[in-house]
């Protein structure tokens, strides 16, 4: 039930370097690997050698080792922010469950959803700048549990019953257009991701039957493939993106039961594999991606009991932590994450009633850094945790653990869960 805003992710391999030959290992590696008091006599482009007799850094340009003379900067320390609460902001204008927002240039856009009685069609803008609230354009069909995807400015909504319609609300013009049907009637309770422009929706629900199908929706023809299934049905999960995989946790299996059962769909391959079960036997609730190895998964229902957990998932380690509980308690609550401010919003969902709160925390794993071209980054992550990560990366690149020097200027983004210190250095 979230918009994609990565292309890359650290479980891919494709990903080259233009003026080194994927040389991705921490510096410190490389100097332990490649030091002494005599060069290397098999050098490889890009390949660093560091002189233990004079204290010099060299750098193999492919046919002869050049000493890095440029000045380091001063070391920056980053330590990631995470509020220790959740904070209200102004309330939706609505008090619903089982709705669905997304964020797109400094605005989050608020849909659907039901009080139990009465359904909401009309969208909302919430201005995360000023913390208001925007009254938009009404849909002709209700979106109830739907699944959406953020695709070119412009909202894909599935929506649930009573109406199980699709439809497209275009933010630039403020209206809403029917698109094509999906193929499974009457279905929802699915969960939905948007990657590459596509449109992919899985499991569901139809009253009788629970579906294990995935559909791919293609905007630009209007028409839905089918995929590999997923390996059971259910209906009720929470999902998520990084790069080209997307990520199903927990639901409600072919038989009605609650599970903790998760799994991870390639894009590439077209093939769905197990991953570690979520810590929770829980349906609903949300899930979004906050990193470029990291989700965030929070509320839901244990059948009987509104919950209030929320943890991070690591796509690396396959692991779960816990992290800061929901406030208030609610489970069918729509989470958002403003990927320019690193804000989650924690908006809606139901304690005995619909609510209409709206509650933030900040949550940032990231440094920017500006590098030149032939600047590089040095990281050190002794600094009170040896067992801190860090990743490099551009809007467009991953680069792993290491960018040695850069081939043109970029921001580049430097991700970590712990204390880390960061020095720039030119060749």
């Amino acid at each position: 039930m979230s918009q994609d805003w990565t292309n890359n992710t650290p479980n891919q391999s494709n990903v080259a370097l233009t003026d080194i030959s994927n040389m991705q290992l921490m510096f410190e590696s490389l100097r332990s690997s490649f030091s002494g008091t005599t060069e290397p006599t098999s050098a490889v482009e890009g390949q660093l050698f560091y002189n233990t007799s004079s204290g010099q850094l060299y750098f193999y340009d492919g046919s002869s080792f050049s000493a890095v003379t440029g000045t380091p900067e001063t070391a920056i320390t980053f330590t990631p922010t995470e509020d220790s609460s959740w904070t209200a902001k102004t309330s939706v204008p609505v008090a619903v469950y089982g709705a669905g927002a997304v964020y797109y240039n400094q605005k989050i856009y608020f849909f659907g959803g039901t009080d139990g009685t009465t359904d909401n069609k009309t969208m909302y803008e919430y201005d995360v700048a000023t913390d208001t609230w925007t009254t938009k354009a009404t849909a002709t069909y209700t979106m109830n549990y739907c699944v959406y995807a953020l695709i070119n400015g412009k909202i894909y909504i599935l929506g649930g019953g009573p109406d199980y319609k699709h439809q497209m609300y275009d933010i630039s013009a403020d209206t809403f257009t029917d698109k094509a049907a999906y193929p499974i009637a009457s279905c929802q309770y699915q969960a939905g991701e948007g990657v590459d422009n596509l449109f992919y929706v899985f499991g569901g629900y139809d009253g009788t039957n629970r579906f294990a199908d995935l559909y791919a929706y293609d905007y630009s023809t209007d028409s839905w493939t089918a995929k590999t299934s997923m390996p059971t049905a259910r209906d009720l999960q929470v999902s998520a993106t990084i790069g080209q995989y997307i990520y199903a946790f927990a639901g409600r299996d072919s038989g009605g039961t609650l599970s903790a059962t998760s799994y991870r769909y390639s894009i590439e391959n077209d093939s769905w594999s197990s991953i570690t079960n979520y810590p929770l036997t829980i349906q609903v609730g949300d899930a979004k991606t906050i990193s470029k190895r990291k989700i965030l998964c929070a509320g839901g229902s244990d059948g009987s009991s509104n919950m209030a957990n929320c943890y991070y998932y690591d796509v690396i380690t396959d692991s779960y932590t816990a992290t800061i509980d929901l406030a208030p308690v609610v489970r069918l609550n729509t989470l958002v994450f403003d990927t320019d401010n690193y804000n989650a919003y924690n908006m809606t969902g139901i304690t005995s009633a619909a609510v209409a709160d709206n509650y933030i925390r900040k949550i940032n794993f990231y440094k920017e850094i500006s590098l030149s071209s032939g600047e590089a980054l040095v990281i050190s992550e002794s600094i009170g945790d040896n067992n801190s990560y860090h990743n490099i990366f551009t809007d467009d690149n991953f680069y792993g653990d290491q960018l040695s020097f850069a081939a043109e200027s970029a921001v580049h983004y430097v991700e970590t869960d712990g204390k880390i210190s960061i020095t720039k250095i030119s060749k």
